[in-house]
This record gives structure tokens, C-alpha cells and sequence, in this order.
């Protein structure tokens, strides 16, 4: 056995503080590159273009995680990581990446059908390289993760979108139309893979050896039906807007869908690293933790409340301002969505406390719950249109919601009365901001610039929130004005 070196432990706190730093530029970057191409080429296609795209992007997305989900996280956790375990895993997963290409060339004609769209068999075809180049670069990625080596990860990310960004929008330019959005995905997968193999000097042997390969897919096996779980949760929505309405609405969905999604994954998600961390800390007092808890909530609804209250006010001018005026179906859809974004972080904080009292296997089972319900109440939904799906979105949320409060209160001290009265002041404030929000946009003259009306909105969010939360709770405010500035100097990197 050919033992990898393994990370120093020496100075382990500031690398990871560094790490964690390339780690936020890696996903912030990608965010913003991938939205801003998004924006581009949303005045350049259609949405049938962007509903085909994804609904090969369901099918990708659950191909890769019955693939690949994780052999990389047992590279990452093994505690003696050996030359031949690397060289197992990255062997099964070109096997399967090289299994799935064939397997997709072969079901690409039943699954369009199934869709009822017919150039979703075309699409597929040429995606199908995406499963290889996703394996060829698993290993390299994961093993510069263990190494704390993040900074080449954000690298490749920033390039790599990028560069598939430009090439999408040459091609949408050109007048590709759907195949601009295939085109960039293969870029990206591509350069992906390059820039990986460029930055890890690990290359793997024509070798395999059998029982490392059973250790390895031992641990990933565990995972596998977690993430499926999980997949089918986040993506059930979509697999049954494709099933019963055209590639229009699907791709409406997905622009609403899309700025609900950059929210979650921009403040929802970065507020509950924030909070695991600080939670973690008190896992054995559970008086201080149920405190903490408490406090870290009123925070998060202080500042997501106010924010998704604005967007969905100003939605239809959002959509008509970001992508013109042939998305403007997504701005009803949209504005339910966003009221799904103060829940889902409420869930997420309750998920991060329960961890920090050592209870993964409750979260898991929540997301089976998540998912259970996610694919009964879509599959009734989506019968009725776009919008009814984003309602069944925020009812399952609003449902399982009170179900992790109860399983959290058996975990910590959480008083639901005071924890209540403690979100009031947020609460109340987002209520007069909204108000004045809609006075302001109904009072705004016909032929206003969008981008003038936007700011006006803005202007107005900004002063009625901070004037009524002042009002009620002047330290609250304080406290939000320092949270905001946590927020901003915790991605810098050293």
C-alpha cells in the first residue's frame, strides 16, 4: 500500500480560515458569473430554449449522483488515504461516467417522450460527454479539497464559467438558440477537467486494486441514497412541470426560480455556516445553545424578511428589467416562491442546531420527509399551472416547518412564545415596508424608466424598514448593521 501524504496539522486553524475564504470566492464567484450569463443570454433565447436545457439537466443532475455521489467525500474523510484508493475510485468513476454516455445515448428517445419534448432526445446526445469529463475530474477536485488547496478550486470555477459563459453567448449570438445552452455546459465540464488535472500533480496508474475499491464504494454507497433523497427534493418540482406543461413553462419556472435560488444559496446558505460554526461551539450546554439559537434567528428574519418581502413586490419590474418582457410569465411564480426563502432558512438554522448537538441522522430523516411531501404535493400541483407549483412549494414548507420545531425543542431549550415575540419587530417592519412598497409602485407614472422605478423601491425599503425597525427595536438595527458587515469581510480571503 502507497500511503498519500497526509495534511499537516500544524497551523490548521489559519489554513482552514483561508481555506474557507478561497472556499466563499469559489462559490460566490460561480453565483454571480453563472447568474450574470444567465441575464445575457435570457435576452437571447426563448424559454422553451432554457425549459429543454432543463429538463436534460433533471436527467444529468440524477444520472451524476447515482454516479459519482460519494467516492469523492471518502477521499476526503479517510483518515489514511492510500495511492490505490484514489486510483479505485477514479477507475469506478470513469467505468461509470463511460456506462453512463452509452446508458443516456440508448434512454434519450424514451425520456423525451416522457417529457413530450422532442428535441430533448437531440440535447441529451450531445450532453451525454459531460458524465466523463465529470469523471475524469472528481478525484483531482476532492483531493485538492483535502488538501485545504482552495484557491485552484476557485480558480478553475471562475475560468471555467466564465470562459463557458462566453461561449454560450457567442453561440446564442450567432443563433444557436438551445444549443448555445449545450455548448456552454460542455465548455465548462471541458475546461473543468483541464484545469483540475493542471492543478493536481496526482495522476492515476493502470492499476486496481479490489479491496480498496470495496472500502471506498463502502462509505460512498451510505451517501448515495442521501443525496438522491436530497436531489429529489430540490428537483421533484421541475421533473413534474416538465411531465404536464410545455418547454415554455419550464423554463418561466426556471428564471423564478433562479432568483429565489441565488437568495437561498447567497444569505440563507451563508448564514447557516456562520451559525453551525458559533452553534457548534455550545453543543454540550444546551441553556446557551437554545439562548444562541434564539438570538441567531431573530438576525436571520432582521435581514432575509425585509429582502424577500422587496423582490416580490417589484417582481414583475425585476423580470422585466433583468430578462425582457417574453419572461414576464415567471413574475407571478417568482413572487410565491420568494415567500418560501423565510422558511427554508428558518429550517436551515433548525438543521445546523440539530447537527451541533450531534443528531445528523434527524436531518437526514427530515429530508426524507422534505422529499416525500415535495414530490406528493408537486405531483397534484403541477396540474394546475406555475404558480400553483410555487404555492405547493411554500405549503411544504409551512407544513414540515412546525415538525423540526417540535424535534428541535426535544434537543434544546427553545421557549416558542418568547421565540414568537421575538420576531414580531422584523416581522412588523417588513409589513409597513411592503406596505409602502406597493404605494410606491402603484404611484409610480406610466412610462417610468423600470430602473428608476426599482430605485424608488429600494430608496423606500430601505428607509420605512429601518425607520419602523428603529422605532421598535433600535438595537435590533445596530446588530443587523453589524451582522451585514460580518457577512462581507467573511469572504475575503488571506
Amino acid at each position: 500500500m502507497h500511503p498519500i501524504n497526509q495534511p499537516s496539522t500544524s497551523g490548521l486553524a489559519a489554513r482552514a480560515l483561508r481555506a474557507a475564504g478561497w472556499a466563499a470566492v469559489e462559490s460566490m464567484g460561480g453565483q454571480c458569473i453563472s447568474f450574470g450569463v444567465f441575464l445575457v443570454m435570457a435576452r437571447l433565447l426563448t424559454p422553451a430554449d432554457f425549459g429543454t436545457v432543463a429538463l436534460a439537466n433533471i436527467y444529468v443532475a440524477f444520472s451524476q449522483a447515482l454516479i459519482f455521489q460519494g467516492l469523492g467525500q471518502a477521499i476526503i474523510q479517510k483518515a489514511a488515504l492510500a495511492r490505490e484508493d484514489l486510483e479505485a475510485a477514479f477507475w469506478i468513476n470513469l467505468a461509470l461516467g463511460i456506462a453512463a454516455a452509452g446508458a443516456t445515448l440508448l434512454v434519450c428517445e424514451p425520456v423525451a417522450r416522457w417529457f413530450h419534448s422532442p428535441h430533448l432526445a437531440d440535447l441529451l446526445r450531445w450532453l451525454s460527454p459531460i458524465f466523463i469529463l465529470s469523471a475524469l475530474a472528481d478525484v483531482q477536485a476532492n483531493l485538492l479539497a483535502r488538501e485545504f488547496a482552495f484557491k485552484p478550486l476557485a480558480v478553475r470555477t471562475v475560468a471555467a464559467f466564465s470562459c463557458g459563459g462566453a461561449a454560450g453567448i457567442v453561440m446564442a449570438r450567432a443563433g444557436f438558440g438551445v444549443w448555445s445552452l449545450a455548448g456552454q455546459q460542455l465548455v465548462v465540464s471541458a475546461l473543468n477537467a483541464a484545469l483540475l488535472w493542471a492543478a493536481s500533480p496526482w495522476r492515476p496508474r493502470l492499476r486496481f486494486s479490489t479491496p480498496h475499491a470495496r472500502v471506498m464504494w463502502r462509505f460512498s454507497s451510505r451517501l448515495m441514497g442521501h443525496e438522491l433523497v436530497s436531489l429529489a427534493s430540490r428537483r421533484s418540482d421541475q421533473f413534474f412541470i416538465g411531465k404536464y406543461m410545455d418547454a415554455a413553462a419550464m423554463g418561466a419556472y426556471a428564471v423564478a426560480a433562479r432568483v429565489s435560488t441565488l437568495l437561498s444559496e447567497i444569505v440563507v446558505r451563508s448564514l447557516t455556516r456562520v451559525s453551525l460554526a458559533s452553534l457548534a461551539r455550545m453543543q454540550t450546554e444546551p441553556q446557551r445553545l437554545g439562548a444562541a439559537f434564539s438570538r441567531i434567528l431573530q438576525m436571520q428574519m432582521c435581514l432575509i424578511l425585509p429582502l424577500a418581502a422587496g423582490l416580490g413586490v417589484f417582481a414583475r419590474e425585476i423580470v422585466l428589467a433583468a430578462v425582457g418582457p417574453q419572461w414576464i410569465a415567471a413574475a407571478p411564480a417568482m413572487r410565491i416562491l420568494l415567500l418560501a426563502i423565510p422558511l427554508e432558512s428558518l429550517s436551515a438554522l433548525n438543521a445546523a442546531a440539530i447537527i451541533a448537538r450531534g443528531r445528523p441522522g434527524w436531518v437526514s430523516l427530515l429530508t426524507c420527509y422534505h422529499a416525500a411531501l415535495n414530490v406528493a404535493l408537486f405531483a397534484v400541483f403541477a396540474r394546475w399551472g406555475l404558480t400553483a407549483v410555487a404555492a405547493a412549494y411554500v405549503l411544504r414548507a409551512a407544513i414540515l416547518y412546525p415538525v423540526e420545531l417540535v424535534w428541535l425543542r426535544r434537543l434544546i431549550p427553545v421557549p416558542i412564545f418568547r421565540l414568537c415575540l421575538s420576531l414580531l419587530p422584523p416581522f412588523l417592519a417588513t409589513v409597513v415596508m411592503a406596505g409602502l412598497d406597493i404605494l410606491v409602485r402603484a404611484s409610480v407614472p406610466p412610462g417610468t424608466p423600470l430602473f428608476l422605478t426599482l430605485f424608488y423601491g429600494l430608496l423606500a425599503s430601505v428607509a420605512s424598514y429601518s425607520a419602523t425597525l428603529a422605532i421598535l427595536r433600535r438595537d435590533l438595527l445596530f446588530e443587523l448593521w453589524n451582522c451585514l458587515k460580518i457577512l462581507r469581510t467573511r469572504a475575503v480571503p488571506a
